[in-house]
Order: C-alpha cells, then sequence, then structure tokens
C-alpha cells in the first residue's frame, strides 16, 4: 500500500510540518500510526484507520478519542503520523 505523510505531532515537539490546503480539503482514506512511551521505557505502537473516507478536519477528533482510551495517562512521550492512502 502506498501511503504519503500528511502530519506529525509529538507531544515533546508539537506539530511537524504543515499541512497542504489540498488534504486539509479533501475526503481521503487516512491511516494514523500512534507511537508512544510509557513510563517503563517500552514503546508501543498501533494504527487507527477509519472504515470510510473523511475530512481530515474530522479524522483529528476521531484520533484523539483514539488516544484517549488506547495511551496510558503515565505516557513519556506520544506521537502519530497521519497518512493518506
Amino acid at each position: 500500500m502506498k501511503k504519503k505523510l500528511v502530519m506529525e505531532y509529538w507531544s515533546s515537539k508539537g506539530k511537524v510540518g504543515t499541512v497542504s490546503p489540498q488534504h486539509a480539503l479533501s475526503r481521503c482514506n487516512w491511516l494514523c500510526e500512534v507511537m508512544f512511551e510509557d513510563s517503563d521505557g517500552i514503546v508501543d505502537e498501533f494504527e487507527v484507520i477509519p472504515d470510510s473516507k473523511m475530512l481530515l478536519a474530522d479524522l483529528l477528533p476521531y484520533i484523539k478519542d483514539q488516544l484517549d482510551n488506547l495511551v496510558p495517562d503515565d505516557a513519556v512521550d506520544c506521537g502519530f503520523r497521519i497518512y493518506r492512502r
């Protein structure tokens, strides 16, 4: 599967790069890779893949809900990369 990096965010760095208007205004199939490090230094990662095409503005709250459910409160660092697939 070919994918294009659209956005990256890390709790320790903030947003990395800018999102092009083409991606911000298009309904796309998205893939989000989430990585976090827990307080013991163990790094875990998972993917969030919505069932249908959506706007990036609709994807971000969806990802936030997933982060709230899956990333522990004591995570040392957390980040995600959003790709268009």
